[in-house]
């Protein structure tokens, strides 16, 4: 019997198909410590995180950082 057509054919598709989602993670690090992550679907959100947690940090010992990470189904390198 041919799924051609059908509603079950189109989801597997589909599914082929997905491409990889974009997130922005915004990482506090107090005191060498990572002690906070956040993930975003956009760069202007991270940033306004990273913005928000710099306002209260204290420069020589604490740090932040914005990342872009590929969120997928394969193993990268």
């Amino acid at each position: 019997m041919s799924t051609h057509g059908t509603k079950e054919s189109s989801r597997s598709r589909a599914k082929a198909e997905k491409k990889e989602e974009t997130l922005w993670i915004a990482v506090r690090v107090d005191r060498g410590i990572p002690t906070e992550a956040r993930a975003f679907r956009s760069a202007r959100l991270a940033m306004m995180q990273e913005k928000k947690w710099r306002k209260g940090m204290n420069f020589d010992y604490d740090e932040t950082g914005v990342f872009e990470v590929q969120v997928g189904d394969k193993v990268g390198e």
